[in-house]
């Protein structure tokens, strides 16, 4: 058995188990917190309500500061020792792997039409196969790249020499490596994701202008009428007028932003997770050339694809706001919300449309070669 990958996988156990404890510990003393200040809210409110005292209410309205936050807190608590759990399950199922236990992983039977001659006569695929050996990737793209891999021999002696020395410094950097895995398996994947955004990306351009002007014009329009409303030079009763009017533009525009949100509405969070992976491989220096170049693929104009790629999630959550009736409403009515977000998003597609791809054709690589570097980890010894 190879003696140091044991021993590190064993020393990860013990370390991780108690930072598992330790995160339960306090999740339960933010439960009761929570528990406390909630109850807190409740009676402060009561007592304001009884004798009117201002003190009250400003105690209760602290209450329920707190109980916000510690809800926030207890979420990311909880996704935390999601985290660490799933780092325990990959130090369990390495030393797993030491000794040759690994028939529950992924057998790949659904790569078989890559190369059926050759995933045939030497067992790619299937129970026992390389694939169901060699595998760790925590992605959909990742696995596609890693079955390819398998099955497309590279031929250029130069890539293959490259890709050694990104392979034998990979394995080197276990807490990455880990961190990727772990947090690859936090994201919900159904496959859609990227072919939606892709669908989305190869839409034609449209002209905006016009409706970036309305944008801009009608919630300065609406605020001007308010105000005049206020000095008394219009009724109240006109105040429908500047919103109806903001309401007909929204409608008018409703067709395409509908299609645009339809496309992108379920894929937030699956992108606000992808970008703790690309955000892993864009933290760390190295020094051979393949990884190098992978990390320099991931920039777009100064800018990197985790911050462009938050940027995206961030409008994409903004997007479903519209999903909440009255704060649709009220939003519209007034600023034109969806024209806004609508636009922004027409932005970010023109800046980044030439490089998505790239962007997660690089994520499926360094992905795919981290189960090429946790062999080369697990059998060091006897290189």
């Amino acid at each position: 058995m190879q003696k140091v990958a044991f021993k590190y996988y064993n020393n990860n156990l013990l370390i991780l188990e108690s930072g598992i404890k330790m995160v339960k510990r306090k999740i339960f003393f933010l439960y009761l917190t929570r528990l406390i200040l909630f109850i807190s809210l409740i009676a402060f409110l009561a007592l304001y309500f009884n004798f009117n005292n201002f003190l009250f209410l400003s105690l209760s309205f602290v209450s329920l500061v707190l109980f916000l936050f510690a809800v926030k807190r207890n979420l990311e608590l909880a996704y935390h020792e999601q985290f660490l759990s799933h780092k325990l399950q990959i130090n369990r199922n390495e030393l797993n792997s030491l000794e040759h236990k690994y028939q529950d992983r992924d057998r790949g039977d659904e790569y078989n039409y890559l190369n059926p001659h050759l995933a045939t006569d030497f067992d790619i695929f299937g129970n026992g196969s390389l694939f169901q050996y060699l595998n760790r990737c925590s992605t959909r793209i990742g696995r596609d790249k890693f079955a390819e891999t398998l099955c497309r021999s590279e031929l250029n002696e130069d890539t293959i020499i490259r890709k050694q020395k990104a392979i034998n410094e990979l394995s080197g950097k276990n807490e990455i490596v880990q961190d990727f895995q772990a947090y690859g398996k936090l994201i919900s994947e159904n496959g859609s994701e990227l072919s939606g955004l892709q669908s989305w990306l190869d839409e034609k351009d449209e002209k905006l202008k016009l409706l970036q002007i309305s944008a801009y014009l009608f919630p300065l329009i609406n605020f001007t009428w308010f105000a005049l409303i206020g000095l008394g030079v219009f009724s109240l009763n006109s105040v429908l007028i500047p919103i109806l009017l903001s309401l007909t533009v929204i409608g008018l525009n409703r067709k395409r932003i509908g299609k645009a949100h339809s496309k992108l509405s379920n894929t937030a969070k699956t992108f606000e997770k992808y970008y703790t992976l690309f955000k892993l491989i864009e933290g760390d220096n190295y020094k051979s050339s393949y990884l190098v170049d992978l990390k320099h693929q991931l920039t777009n104009r100064d800018k990197r694809a985790s911050q462009s790629l938050k940027a995206l999630f961030k409008l994409l959550n903004s997007f479903d706001i519209r999903l909440n009736v009255f704060a649709s409403f009220l939003l519209n009515s007034i600023l034109l919300f969806d024209i806004h977000v609508y636009c922004r998003l027409a932005g970010w597609k023109r800046a980044h449309q030439n490089v998505i791809s790239q962007w997660f054709s690089t994520l499926s690589e360094f992905d795919a070669l981290i189960s090429l570097a946790t062999y080369a980890y697990n059998n060091q010894e006897q290189v």
